[in-house]
């Protein structure tokens, strides 16, 4: 196993942190869901589901439906405690362990959907980043792609050219008068997409689909089954019954709640397309839903630590998107 000879760069550091730390977390979140798996909460909710389209067109029981929810739990455990070391050791350089966390991330993805949740999903988008460049680069142990520097003027050895400008060749007449000037092209190494352009416009679509699916699905599940929503929630804290609490406000909540998230969703999608196409307007509403996704996540994590994964997520992007290059394309973008 060769390792790479130089320099690691910030991609497959933020990479490796991320498939780390994201795996670390999907590991206790399938064993909490293990731990829940035969609780009476969760088989009153594989009960309603089996009772109603299109749970009861499957023709399987609440014991062979907690038996599958147990098997997948089990495997997003071990796809993820896996991950958690083949990060580590993709993080020193090691290309078997970039191969294992590629083959490990589809059912991570998969299962995670059941029992990791949003949280597998990031990790697996990670573990994608490791094939991207200049991690690709890195690996191989070819040359890194150089950053893109600024044009900065200065006096140079003919009249103020700098040396690395090509020659200025001589006006010469055109025939309808006036005259022309020739001058070799001048190759500008900022028109080229940083590789952290890219990787924030993967993570940002990737993470903002999954929410902005998940999302409508949750609110139309809420608005159509906001009796046994509300039946539950009275179970669970017969106290909101007096703050009256009633199915219309559980209705209108999850409505509210729904087009925040979609809204917030595609936005960021919206911003990461134009961030994408070297609008600086995207990139400064990107970074501004990021924090603030990463802030309301971390409140939300109180509650539960699958909350922390966009979170993670938004981090990362934010971390992109400070890198000294992509500040270098967008002041070279053309005005």
């Amino acid at each position: 196993m060769n390792k790479p000879t130089q320099q690691r760069p910030r991609q497959v550091t933020l990479a490796a942190g991320v498939i780390i730390a994201g795996s670390a977390f999907v590991v206790l979140s399938a064993w909490d869901s293990v731990s829940r798996m035969r609780s009476l909460e969760t088989r009153e909710a594989i009960e309603r589901f089996l009772s109603e389209p299109p749970g009861s067109g499957l023709g399987i029981g609440v014991e062979a439906v907690i038996e599958m929810m147990h098997v997948a739990a089990l495997t997003t455990a071990m796809c993820a405690a896996a991950a958690t070391v083949l990060g580590w050791y993709a993080l020193q350089g090691q290309r078997s362990a970039r191969t294992a966390l590629a083959i490990l991330a589809v059912p991570l993805f998969l299962t995670g959907l059941v029992a990791g949740g949003f949280l597998s999903s990031v990790v697996a988008a990670a573990c994608a980043m490791l094939w991207l460049s200049p991690a690709r680069e890195w690996y191989a142990g070819r040359p890194l792609p150089t950053a893109p520097a600024r044009d900065v003027p200065g006096p140079g050895p003919q009249g103020g050219q700098s040396p690395d400008q090509p020659p200025t060749l001589p006006s010469y007449p055109s025939p309808q008068g006036g005259s022309v000037l020739t001058q070799a092209p001048v190759a500008s190494g900022t028109e080229r997409r940083p590789d952290a352009v890219r990787s924030a416009l993967v993570i940002t679509v990737v993470s903002a689909t999954i929410v902005l699916l998940l999302s409508l699905l949750g609110g139309v599940t809420l608005a159509l089954s906001a009796e046994q929503v509300l039946d539950e929630m009275y179970r669970q804290s017969p106290q909101l019954r007096e703050q009256g609490v009633d199915r219309d406000m559980v209705r209108n909540t999850s409505i509210v709640m729904t087009v925040v998230f979609v809204l917030a969703s595609a936005g960021a999608i919206l911003c990461a397309v134009a961030m994408g196409a070297r609008k600086r307007w995207g990139a400064r509403g990107l970074m501004v839903l990021s924090v603030a996704t990463a802030a309301f996540s971390v409140m939300g994590a109180v509650g539960s630590l699958i909350a922390l994964a966009p979170a993670l997520a938004a981090v990362a992007v934010i971390a992109l998107l400070r890198r000294p290059e992509v500040r270098a394309w967008f002041d070279s973008a053309p005005r």
